[in-house]
């Protein structure tokens, strides 16, 4: 098995789905990665812990089996491998080898011929796919907070400043609500003559006129 080494993988786990789901795991053929090689090894995970090896389409038989503690042992003829958890979703399966910072990755074979057939293009795609998906929806939610403006509304209970867009707008439900500069306590709040909101874990759950 090709191995390579990857600073990156360390950073996707939160993303990752765990090693446990076998399903996921079964359901697929796997492409292993190797930029040597130009055999096209598939590696088809069963049910019943038998594991098909495809190299070009001379078969290979052997054993796999999760061994809980996100561990995954692969048993051939002549040798066996324990890996850890690395990374796994619907298209990759990164396993890292035991004790030592080397990973064999693997490709959904739906995805192998068009998109991901080499390393370069793998690393490249977990990057994009997560890593830059993660920064741009990060940078939207910081400007969004950053156009938001503290209203403040006067209450029975003195001002309540309720996180919104615009001044114009009545307190929108979920928004943040502040008393006295920390988050309103739980309650039902009269604003005004008109209507009334009820804030829990400070936020607007709810507004009504009675």
């Amino acid at each position: 098995m090709r191995t390579y080494l990857s600073n990156l993988i360390p950073s996707l786990k939160k993303f990752s789905k765990q090693l446990d789901d076998v399903s996921l795991l079964t359901k697929n053929h796997w492409v292993i990665v190797d930029t040597v090689s130009n055999i096209k090894s598939v590696y088809i995970f069963r049910a019943n812990k038998e594991l098909i090896i495809s190299h070009d389409g001379k078969v290979e038989k052997a054993n796999w089996d999760y061994l809980g503690n996100e561990s995954l042992l692969i048993e051939k003829q002549n040798e066996s491998y324990l890996f850890k958890h690395g990374f796994f979703d619907d298209n990759i399966l990164a396993l890292k080898v035991d004790n030592k910072n080397e990973y064999v990755f693997f490709i959904n074979e739906n995805k192998y011929d068009v998109n991901l057939n080499t390393f370069d293009k793998l690393i490249n795609f977990l990057e994009l796919n997560y890593i830059e998906s993660s920064k741009k929806a990060n940078e939207t939610i910081v400007e969004a907070k950053k156009k938001r403006i503290l209203v403040p509304f006067k209450t029975s209970q003195g001002i309540v400043e309720i996180e919104q867009e615009s001044s114009v707008h009545s307190p929108s439900e979920g928004a943040n609500a502040y008393l006295n500069g920390k988050l309103a306590p739980n309650g039902k709040y009269k604003f005004g003559f008109m209507f009334y909101v009820n804030i829990e874990e400070g936020k607007v759950k709810s507004v009504s006129l009675f």
